[in-house]
Protein backbone atom coordinates (compact mmCIF):
# COMPACT_ATOMS: atom_id res chain seq x y z
CA UNK A 1 0.00 0.00 0.00
CA UNK A 2 1.46 3.02 -1.00
CA UNK A 3 2.19 5.97 1.80
CA UNK A 4 -0.22 9.03 2.23
CA UNK A 5 2.49 10.52 4.48
CA UNK A 6 3.86 14.04 3.51
CA UNK A 7 7.47 13.53 2.25
CA UNK A 8 9.40 16.37 4.65
CA UNK A 9 12.70 17.43 4.92
CA UNK A 10 14.32 20.37 7.01
CA UNK A 11 17.07 22.19 7.73
CA UNK A 12 18.24 23.77 11.19
CA UNK A 13 18.31 27.65 11.77
CA UNK A 14 20.33 29.46 14.59
CA UNK A 15 17.05 30.06 16.69
CA UNK A 16 14.96 27.53 14.79
CA UNK A 17 14.02 25.34 11.95
CA UNK A 18 12.71 25.27 8.49
CA UNK A 19 10.81 22.09 7.42
CA UNK A 20 10.02 22.08 4.31
CA UNK A 21 7.47 19.26 1.99
CA UNK A 22 6.95 19.41 -1.98
CA UNK A 23 4.37 22.57 -1.74
CA UNK A 24 4.58 24.82 1.40
CA UNK A 25 7.71 25.61 4.48
CA UNK A 26 7.61 26.43 7.61
CA UNK A 27 10.10 28.26 10.11
CA UNK A 28 9.47 27.81 13.34
CA UNK A 29 11.79 30.17 15.24
CA UNK A 30 11.94 31.01 19.47
CA UNK A 31 13.47 34.15 20.69
CA UNK A 32 13.22 34.34 24.31
CA UNK A 33 10.03 32.78 25.13
CA UNK A 34 8.09 34.34 21.80
CA UNK A 35 7.58 31.17 19.09
CA UNK A 36 6.92 32.93 15.74
CA UNK A 37 5.77 30.72 12.69
CA UNK A 38 6.19 31.86 9.07
CA UNK A 39 5.22 29.66 6.00
CA UNK A 40 5.46 29.98 2.00
CA UNK A 41 4.35 27.80 -0.74
CA UNK A 42 6.83 26.23 -2.72
CA UNK A 43 7.50 26.45 -6.77
CA UNK A 44 9.96 23.75 -7.19
CA UNK A 45 10.65 21.82 -10.63
CA UNK A 46 10.26 18.61 -8.93
CA UNK A 47 6.74 19.17 -8.59
CA UNK A 48 6.59 18.35 -12.33
CA UNK A 49 6.72 14.44 -12.88
CA UNK A 50 9.23 14.59 -15.29
CA UNK A 51 11.78 15.68 -12.77
CA UNK A 52 11.11 13.45 -10.38
CA UNK A 53 12.73 10.92 -12.49
CA UNK A 54 16.00 8.66 -10.82
CA UNK A 55 19.19 10.13 -11.53
CA UNK A 56 17.69 13.35 -12.83
CA UNK A 57 15.50 14.42 -9.39
CA UNK A 58 18.57 14.36 -7.58
CA UNK A 59 20.27 17.07 -9.98
CA UNK A 60 17.28 19.40 -10.59
CA UNK A 61 17.10 19.71 -6.66
CA UNK A 62 20.90 20.80 -6.23
CA UNK A 63 20.99 23.32 -9.63
CA UNK A 64 17.98 24.82 -8.53
CA UNK A 65 19.26 25.27 -4.94
CA UNK A 66 20.45 28.70 -5.30
CA UNK A 67 17.30 29.99 -6.33
CA UNK A 68 15.48 28.52 -3.50
CA UNK A 69 18.01 30.16 -1.14
CA UNK A 70 18.00 33.74 -2.22
CA UNK A 71 13.95 33.28 -2.32
CA UNK A 72 14.49 32.53 1.62
CA UNK A 73 16.77 35.18 1.91
CA UNK A 74 14.11 38.17 0.44
CA UNK A 75 11.33 35.85 2.03
CA UNK A 76 12.57 35.90 5.77
CA UNK A 77 13.75 39.35 5.60
CA UNK A 78 10.19 40.15 4.48
CA UNK A 79 8.06 38.15 6.90
CA UNK A 80 10.20 38.13 10.01
CA UNK A 81 11.40 41.74 9.79
CA UNK A 82 15.37 41.33 9.29
CA UNK A 83 17.33 43.67 7.87
CA UNK A 84 19.53 42.22 4.23
CA UNK A 85 22.42 41.35 6.35
CA UNK A 86 20.79 39.57 8.94
CA UNK A 87 18.75 37.52 6.32
CA UNK A 88 22.06 36.77 4.39
CA UNK A 89 23.86 35.67 7.11
CA UNK A 90 22.62 32.04 7.59
CA UNK A 91 22.85 31.42 3.74
CA UNK A 92 26.19 32.65 3.18
CA UNK A 93 27.27 30.88 6.05
CA UNK A 94 25.87 27.57 4.87
CA UNK A 95 26.81 28.48 1.41
CA UNK A 96 30.11 29.00 2.10
CA UNK A 97 30.29 24.72 4.08
CA UNK A 98 28.88 23.95 0.66
CA UNK A 99 32.07 25.68 -1.29
CA UNK A 100 34.53 24.04 1.41
CA UNK A 101 32.90 20.25 0.88
CA UNK A 102 32.42 20.69 -3.03
CA UNK A 103 36.12 22.36 -2.92
CA UNK A 104 37.56 19.79 -1.12
CA UNK A 105 36.26 17.09 -3.53
CA UNK A 106 37.43 18.05 -6.54
CA UNK A 107 40.87 19.20 -5.71
CA UNK A 108 41.36 16.27 -3.34
CA UNK A 109 43.41 14.35 -6.32
CA UNK A 110 46.35 16.35 -6.47
CA UNK A 111 46.12 16.42 -2.67
CA UNK A 112 45.98 12.53 -2.87
CA UNK A 113 48.82 12.50 -5.13
CA UNK A 114 50.98 15.04 -3.20
CA UNK A 115 50.73 13.15 0.05
CA UNK A 116 50.22 9.13 -1.06
CA UNK A 117 54.03 8.53 -1.16
CA UNK A 118 54.34 8.75 2.41
CA UNK A 119 51.36 6.19 3.11
CA UNK A 120 52.11 2.86 2.37
CA UNK A 121 48.64 1.68 1.15
CA UNK A 122 46.32 4.10 -1.10
CA UNK A 123 42.72 3.01 0.77
CA UNK A 124 44.96 4.09 3.92
CA UNK A 125 45.85 7.46 2.22
CA UNK A 126 41.92 7.99 0.94
CA UNK A 127 40.69 6.92 4.55
CA UNK A 128 43.28 9.48 6.29
CA UNK A 129 42.02 12.49 4.01
CA UNK A 130 38.43 11.90 4.58
CA UNK A 131 38.60 11.77 8.22
CA UNK A 132 40.98 15.36 7.73
CA UNK A 133 38.07 16.46 6.26
CA UNK A 134 35.51 15.24 8.38
CA UNK A 135 37.65 16.88 11.30
CA UNK A 136 38.07 20.07 9.56
CA UNK A 137 34.47 20.71 8.50
CA UNK A 138 33.31 20.00 12.03
CA UNK A 139 35.78 22.32 13.50
CA UNK A 140 34.10 25.03 10.15
CA UNK A 141 30.68 23.76 11.29
CA UNK A 142 31.28 24.73 14.99
CA UNK A 143 32.48 28.23 14.12
CA UNK A 144 29.86 28.90 11.38
CA UNK A 145 27.21 28.01 13.44
CA UNK A 146 27.38 27.61 16.87
CA UNK A 147 25.98 24.88 19.54
CA UNK A 148 22.46 25.89 19.32
CA UNK A 149 22.23 25.02 15.94
CA UNK A 150 23.43 21.35 16.29
CA UNK A 151 20.61 21.04 18.64
CA UNK A 152 18.18 22.22 16.43
CA UNK A 153 19.73 19.61 13.85
CA UNK A 154 19.62 17.16 16.07
CA UNK A 155 15.94 17.91 16.95
CA UNK A 156 14.98 18.53 13.44
CA UNK A 157 16.43 14.84 12.44
CA UNK A 158 14.49 13.66 15.59
CA UNK A 159 11.24 15.03 14.46
CA UNK A 160 11.11 13.65 11.00
CA UNK A 161 12.18 10.15 12.38
CA UNK A 162 9.27 10.16 14.83
CA UNK A 163 6.98 11.17 11.96
CA UNK A 164 8.07 8.45 9.59
CA UNK A 165 8.23 5.72 11.84
CA UNK A 166 4.45 6.52 12.02
CA UNK A 167 4.82 7.73 16.07
CA UNK A 168 2.72 10.41 18.30
CA UNK A 169 4.91 13.80 17.96
CA UNK A 170 5.33 13.93 21.74
CA UNK A 171 8.71 15.50 23.91
CA UNK A 172 9.33 11.93 25.20
CA UNK A 173 8.81 10.19 21.49
CA UNK A 174 10.75 12.55 19.97
CA UNK A 175 13.46 12.11 22.62
CA UNK A 176 14.05 8.55 21.77
CA UNK A 177 14.10 8.96 18.18
CA UNK A 178 17.59 9.09 16.88
CA UNK A 179 19.42 11.91 16.34
CA UNK A 180 21.20 10.73 12.71
CA UNK A 181 19.21 10.88 9.94
CA UNK A 182 20.00 9.08 6.51
CA UNK A 183 18.58 11.86 4.46
CA UNK A 184 20.56 14.71 5.30
CA UNK A 185 22.53 17.06 3.59
CA UNK A 186 25.77 15.69 5.05
CA UNK A 187 24.99 12.24 4.21
CA UNK A 188 24.53 13.57 0.74
CA UNK A 189 28.08 15.07 1.01
CA UNK A 190 29.74 12.46 2.35
CA UNK A 191 28.47 9.73 -0.08
CA UNK A 192 28.94 12.14 -3.11
CA UNK A 193 32.90 12.72 -1.52
CA UNK A 194 33.42 9.01 -1.34
CA UNK A 195 32.66 8.93 -4.96
CA UNK A 196 35.36 11.69 -5.45
CA UNK A 197 37.47 9.11 -4.48
CA UNK A 198 37.47 6.88 -6.99
CA UNK A 199 39.91 7.14 -9.57
CA UNK A 200 38.64 9.31 -12.40
CA UNK A 201 39.66 12.58 -13.34
CA UNK A 202 37.29 14.85 -12.02
CA UNK A 203 35.42 17.32 -14.18
CA UNK A 204 32.07 18.93 -14.53
CA UNK A 205 29.72 16.71 -15.65
CA UNK A 206 31.41 13.89 -13.98
CA UNK A 207 30.75 15.79 -10.94
CA UNK A 208 27.18 16.03 -12.29
CA UNK A 209 26.87 12.29 -12.69
CA UNK A 210 28.35 11.52 -8.98
CA UNK A 211 25.53 14.22 -7.25
CA UNK A 212 22.98 12.06 -9.46
CA UNK A 213 24.25 8.91 -7.96
CA UNK A 214 24.75 10.00 -4.59
CA UNK A 215 21.13 11.39 -3.88
CA UNK A 216 20.26 8.07 -5.67
CA UNK A 217 22.10 6.35 -2.90
CA UNK A 218 20.94 8.26 -0.38
CA UNK A 219 17.11 7.80 -1.35
CA UNK A 220 17.71 4.09 -1.40
CA UNK A 221 19.61 4.08 2.38
CA UNK A 222 16.76 5.74 3.50
CA UNK A 223 13.67 3.45 1.66
CA UNK A 224 15.74 0.19 3.26
CA UNK A 225 17.58 1.68 6.20
CA UNK A 226 17.36 -2.11 7.98
CA UNK A 227 19.27 -3.79 5.09
CA UNK A 228 23.17 -3.71 5.68
CA UNK A 229 23.83 -2.22 2.07
CA UNK A 230 21.65 0.72 3.49
CA UNK A 231 23.96 0.89 6.22
CA UNK A 232 26.93 0.38 4.90
CA UNK A 233 25.96 3.91 2.27
CA UNK A 234 24.68 5.08 5.49
CA UNK A 235 28.09 5.23 7.54
CA UNK A 236 30.53 7.95 6.53
CA UNK A 237 26.81 10.07 6.90
CA UNK A 238 26.59 8.94 10.26
CA UNK A 239 29.97 9.55 11.48
CA UNK A 240 29.49 12.85 10.54
CA UNK A 241 26.73 13.27 11.92
CA UNK A 242 27.97 12.55 15.04
CA UNK A 243 29.41 15.35 15.12
CA UNK A 244 27.07 18.03 13.65
CA UNK A 245 24.24 17.36 15.85
CA UNK A 246 23.91 16.97 19.45
CA UNK A 247 20.98 16.42 21.91
CA UNK A 248 18.52 18.89 21.87
CA UNK A 249 16.87 20.47 24.56
CA UNK A 250 12.65 19.69 25.87
CA UNK A 251 12.31 23.47 25.10
CA UNK A 252 13.84 23.00 21.39
CA UNK A 253 11.89 19.77 20.01
CA UNK A 254 8.64 21.72 21.51
CA UNK A 255 9.72 24.21 19.69
CA UNK A 256 9.98 22.15 16.42
CA UNK A 257 6.94 20.06 17.21
CA UNK A 258 5.01 23.24 16.57
CA UNK A 259 6.70 24.14 13.51
CA UNK A 260 6.22 20.68 12.06
CA UNK A 261 2.57 20.42 13.20
CA UNK A 262 1.57 24.00 11.18
CA UNK A 263 3.78 22.28 8.27
CA UNK A 264 1.20 19.13 8.42
CA UNK A 265 -1.89 21.22 8.54
CA UNK A 266 -0.50 23.34 5.05
CA UNK A 267 -0.51 20.18 3.56
CA UNK A 268 -3.70 18.56 4.31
Amino acid sequence: MKSNKLKIGGMAKPDGIMFKSSNHMVIVRKEDDNVSINKRKVHSLLNLKIFQKPFLRGLIGILELPYQIIMNIFWVKKKVNRSFKESIQFPLKFFILICFWVGFGVIQKPIYDAFSPFIPMPILAKLSMFFLLIVYAVALYDILFGSQLLQYHGAEHKIIYTYAHNKELTVENVKKSPKENVRCGSSFIAILLMLFFLPFETNWWLVLIYISIAYELMTFASNHEKSILSKIIFAPGYIIQLFVTREPTSSQIRTGIIGFNSLLESGK
